[in-house]
């Protein structure tokens, strides 16, 4: 390898696997390390995407235009080998219908849908359901290349704005489910012995205790119970690693597919669907990390689009559900064209409710769904944005590795 394709290496696993999952994202790169050690189409997909990424860090003003350059030529280049490689693979029916084979295909197409790439999706969208099928359907693939694969539909469903295309397997949840303790009916708590902080037990109480919720479909209440439990052992498990089993990152991958499956009235007097698209916007940006990847710019108009005629409803019968909504989006959304419309929206929402402190608005978001995470903008930041006599540009936000690998620099 040259020092380039080491760097590139480097940024993949240290930087960009970890934040494909949420908990030990470090495993997930060692892992990758270790596949594509013995599988050339992969290490190929992890530099063109390493790549990429450099590039996009490097178009700032800061850094010389020529800089960027170089890194766009060599994730072209690693992208051209990648797709040598995967043709290789399909040339034979063994290899073709291959886990690896498969898994590389899935990877490819996820990371598609996270930077919105059409074209090259749909593509490899009906390749994938091909080699699913050569193989047998997702019943006869392994545990962890499914999670891959949902993981994939899942973003090629947000960005569409459709249901995911596989359904979830029984046999994929029930194994998940039975080895998550947290859902244990013997387990009373979430916490295990572990201190709960303040912040934490506070998560999700105003979805019960609020009079608007008896408003709410039966379905949704249950999956705010879910998401509750979901959302309060992630916290608990970034605190104490320990809690955390080697599974307990698939649940929030049934959980978003969860999310997408059903629909609710488009009614103008119906809160479900803008409470569904903003769980999912959550799950997405703040325990999958997923933020800062072109799909939250489709997923956050999406939420917009819901809202706008939903606005006199919310504002009337639930505008403290309504803050927590404009709050999530206004975050996703920076840097993309619906940020002004969230922000400004707030605003006007916040004088309504004479809001005028950030500590007394933080105290509302956490008693829905709210917690700062490193490398994204946090909502004291956002607060400021909403408090400026007139609306300001704020710059798209960066990931935890972006932030990181800028500082060393």
């Amino acid at each position: 390898m040259t020092d380039s394709m080491n760097m590139y290496f480097h940024h993949f696993r240290a930087y960009i696997a970890p934040t494909a999952i949420p908990f030990d994202g470090a495993q997930e790169g060692t892992m990758w390390a270790q596949r594509s050690a013995a599988l050339p189409a992969l290490r190929y997909i992890g530099l063109f995407l390493a790549a990429e990424n450099m590039a996009v860090l490097e178009s700032t003003p800061r850094v010389a235009p020529s800089t960027s350059s170089i890194s766009s030529q060599h994730a072209i280049r690693y992208r051209i080998k990648a797709i040598t490689y995967l043709n290789q693979l399909l040339q034979q029916p063994v290899t073709a219908t291959a886990e690896s084979t498969i898994f590389c295909v899935s990877t490819v197409k996820h990371c598609e849908a996270l930077n919105a790439q059409f074209t090259a999706l749909q593509a490899h969208k009906h390749g994938l359901r091909t080699l699913i099928n050569l193989a047998g359907g997702l019943e006869n693939l392994g545990h962890a290349l499914v999670a891959t694969i949902y993981q994939g539909d899942i973003a090629t469903a947000a960005l569409n704005d459709s249901q995911p295309c596989f359904p979830m397997l029984p046999s994929f949840r029930a194994e998940v489910m039975n080895e998550a303790e947290m859902f244990s009916p013997s387990n009373g708590s979430y916490h295990y012995g572990f201190p709960t902080p303040l912040s934490v037990s506070c998560f999700g109480t105003r979805f019960t205790n609020s009079l608007w919720c008896g408003k709410l479909d039966a379905e949704m209440r249950t999956t705010l119970h879910a998401c509750r439990r979901l959302f309060m052992h992630f916290e608990m498990g970034i605190r104490f690693p320990s809690l955390v089993k080697p599974t307990d990152k698939d649940l929030y991958i049934i959980l978003l597919h969860h999310l997408l499956s059903f629909r609710y009235s488009t009614s103008d007097n119906d809160m479900n669907e803008p409470l569904c698209r903003t769980l999912f916007l959550y799950t997405y940006m703040r325990i999958w990390n997923f933020g800062s990847f072109p799909v939250t710019r489709y997923i956050t108009n999406g939420l917009k689009e819901s809202l706008i005629a939903r606005l006199a409803y919310f504002q009337t019968t639930a505008p403290d559900l309504l803050l927590w909504i404009l709050a999530i989006g206004s975050l996703a959304s920076q840097g993309y064209e619906s940020h002004q419309w969230f922000v400004g929206t707030l605003r006007d929402l916040t004088i309504h409710l004479n809001l005028t402190e950030w500590d007394a608005v933080r105290s509302i978001l956490v008693e829905f769904f709210y917690s700062d995470r490193p490398g994204y903008g946090t909502g004291e930041d956002l607060w400021n944005e909403v408090m400026a006599p007139s609306p300001m540009y704020i710059a798209p936000r960066v990931s935890e590795f972006t932030l990181q690998m800028t500082s060393t620099r």
